[in-house]
């Protein structure tokens, strides 16, 4: 799980990349709050980066590292959390009472 997690953020990274080069952001986001659906699609994105970051505070025993984790969370998104995720995969498998299977 842990592998087609790292693949899974090297793909997105890629995608951003390539997005990044494709057109500026700035141009791209003007675009997106000039559409209602646009607008709808943000509150949601930035809805479940607000659940993901407190999942992150419940789950962080350092708690002094959110101060780099959430606010990248806030810029990057869910590449953040993917990150986040392969990070701390030991500990969250022994949270949740999953198997790991690297065993």
């Amino acid at each position: 799980m842990k592998l087609f997690l790292s693949i899974l953020a090297a793909a997105f990274s890629a995608c951003i990349y390539w997005a990044i080069n494709q057109k500026p952001l700035s141009e791209s986001g003007a675009l997106l709050i000039s559409d209602p659906w646009g607008i709808v699609t943000l509150v949601d994105l930035y809805i479940g980066f607000i659940i993901f970051a407190l999942f992150m505070f419940f789950t962080t025993t350092k708690k002094s590292s959110l101060i780099i984790w959430i606010p990248a969370l806030m810029v990057l998104g869910n590449l953040v959390a993917l990150i986040y995720i392969i990070f701390n995969y030991t500990k969250l498998t022994k949270i949740f009472g999953v198997q790991n299977e690297s065993k």
